[in-house]
């Protein structure tokens, strides 16, 4: 499959879209939501002005509104999720 390089969340039907560089589309549907969207550690994003405006985070691809409202960040893979987790534990604790 080729890169993914961006993604939104669809709150009402609970599915993240995907978008790959070649324009195909990934769905995700069912699971979890870090599951949908790639972020084990449900790694939010800050906001500024109403949008979302992530600091330190990298590698995300997209933000996951929900429905209650809260911002997560969407990551391209599991991997790219687990590496930011693991850069903010270490930034909070050291």
């Amino acid at each position: 499959m080729s890169r993914l390089i961006s993604a939104t969340y669809h709150p009402n039907i609970e599915v993240a879209e995907f978008i790959c560089e070649d324009g195909r589309h990934l769905l995700r549907s069912g699971g979890t939501l870090p599951w949908r969207i790639n972020n084990p550690g449900d790694l939010t994003a800050r906001m500024v002005d109403g949008v979302p405006a992530p600091r330190k985070a990298k590698g995300y691809v997209g933000f996951a509104t929900t429905r209650s409202g809260r911002t997560f960040l969407i990551f391209p893979d599991e991997g790219a999720g687990r590496e930011e987790l693991k850069a903010n534990l270490k930034r909070l604790h050291g």
